[in-house]
């Protein structure tokens, strides 16, 4: 089948951003959209007065002030929408949420960009990448500025997606510094690399969670609150992946010296509870399987991950016995045991202390929800 190779909707005719010059697109071009008649989003989301009318104004409130653009693909190419808004000058957040009816190659023009993009469905694929990315992945790509590259979006999948994209030059104003930023961007400001690299976050489900909330702030937040909230968790995630994408730096904590060989093995621990949420792996026994002394384990992981073990493996039970009842009709004690959980009654209590609300709430809330937007 034949692959229509299209340009990223930041970069086509139908994105533009008001304020400043941004991503190389200027206010004109908004000016001559709002002289054209573009619609504009209603408190439902809705606005298109005409079926070929593809593109809707966010507003801030109910003001002039547009803090972006929604793109509706066409019915020949499937359906859903791009969401484009501007977090602040050479900052901007491109939400997702469409599915294609045809391979669609998604392609990306040469210029020195950071590109941080969490999949929280579907299915992408990257050229001389040997693994698709695939629900629950995050990864930061760095683009250099004499190389295009591109991905390709796998048909009859819905993809929701949110990707940040940030100029170099921009992050030393957000307080970015080279030692916190991978190693291939170890000095990106003045970086004349013109390669392209990628890093992959593992088993990072706060930041997939962070990314399910900017979506769904479409049907959860009132229009005129919900700019404000995404350029809120816009920077969350920001900030997120860049923590943890801090590369392997010996530290000295509390008089115990953390080589990289030490460092890795506080990852693989990371690795091991992210992938066995079903059970509760003790302290000594994770200092087992990694190979590092329980004392070394606890501070190195308090210190690299900002979170106690039992923090992190709590959290991470929590979020999925959360994605778990939204998601699927599972009885309550089975989420509970899926999680980690052998008694009913100590499910119910930490999902009350972490959520506020027992677990049949949160399903009774999920179907409330949806009974309204339907």
């Amino acid at each position: 089948m034949t692959q229509e190779k299209l340009k990223e909707p930041w970069r086509s005719t139908a994105f533009h951003v008001t304020s400043e010059n941004i991503l190389g697109l200027r206010i004109r071009e908004i000016h001559k959209k709002m002289q054209d008649g573009i619609g504009e989003v209603d408190s439902n989301g809705k606005g298109l007065e005409e079926e070929n009318k593809r593109e809707l104004l966010l507003k801030i409130g109910s003001s002039s002030i547009v803090g972006g653009l929604r793109t509706y693909i066409s019915g020949e190419e499937g359906k859903g929408y791009w969401d484009h808004i501007e977090i602040s000058p050479g900052l901007l957040i491109t939400i997702t949420d469409v599915l294609y009816y045809k391979p669609h190659r998604m392609y990306l023009p040469a210029e020195r960009m950071l590109k941080i993009r969490i999949i929280c469905s579907g299915l992408l694929s990257i050229p001389n990448e040997d693994k698709e990315i695939s629900e629950g992945s995050v990864l930061l790509q760095y683009i250099g500025g004499n190389k295009e590259t591109e991905y390709f979006v796998k048909p009859g999948l819905p993809l929701r997606m949110v990707t940040i994209h940030a100029k170099p030059e921009v992050l030393k104003n957000l307080g970015v510094t080279p030692e916190i930023l991978p190693t291939f961007m170890k000095n990106p400001m003045d970086s004349k690399v013109d390669d392209i690299f990628i890093l992959f976050i593992d088993l990072e489900t706060r930041l997939v969670r962070i990314a399910r909330e900017i979506i769904e702030s479409r049907d959860l937040i009132r229009e005129e609150l919900r700019l404000t909230y995404v350029r809120g968790k816009a920077y969350e995630l920001f900030c997120e992946a860049l923590q943890r994408s801090t590369p392997l730096i010996e530290r000295q904590v509390v008089g115990i010296k953390f080589r990289k060989n030490d460092i890795r093995r506080l990852h693989e621990a990371k690795r091991i509870l992210a992938s066995h949420l079903d059970e509760s792996i003790t302290v000594a026994e994770l200092s087992r399987l990694v190979g590092i002394n329980r004392t070394k384990l606890k501070a190195g992981f308090r210190e690299y991950f900002k979170e106690t073990i039992h923090g992190y493996s709590m959290r991470l039970r929590l979020e999925e016995a959360f994605r778990l009842i939204e998601g699927t009709e599972l009885q309550m004690a089975e989420i509970g045991r899926m999680v980690g959980f052998k008694y009913a009654a100590n499910f119910t209590q930490n999902i009350k202390r972490y959520y506020g609300v027992r677990p049949l709430e949160l399903r009774k809330r999920k179907i409330s929800r949806d009974s309204v937007e339907g």
